[in-house]
């Protein structure tokens, strides 16, 4: 799956019905990182992400992921949520 197309999809939807979690988006770098154990996490004004750990979820559970490292965003820590099942 090409995660980056997926993602720019999810903000394109974004755009017009989540206007606020779009600009989130749209401030940070969205970059793999094949050693994370966590599908995202968010810090240092980037989403990092699993490509291993993202073929794993539905479409519906990748835009959740990302839906909650956007509320989570901030400059100042980071985040990172663990895989279900």
């Amino acid at each position: 799956m090409d995660f980056q197309k997926r993602f720019k999809e999810i903000s394109s939807k974004w755009f017009l019905s989540e206007p606020l979690l779009f600009q989130s988006i749209c401030t940070h770098t969205i970059i793999p990182n094949q050693s994370l154990t966590v599908p995202m996490r968010t810090g240092k004004m980037r989403i990092e992400y699993s490509p291993l750990l993202l073929e794993k979820l539905n479409p519906e559970q990748i835009e959740e992921y990302l839906k909650i490292e956007a509320f989570m965003s901030d400059s100042t820590g980071t985040f990172s949520l663990k895989a279900s099942g």
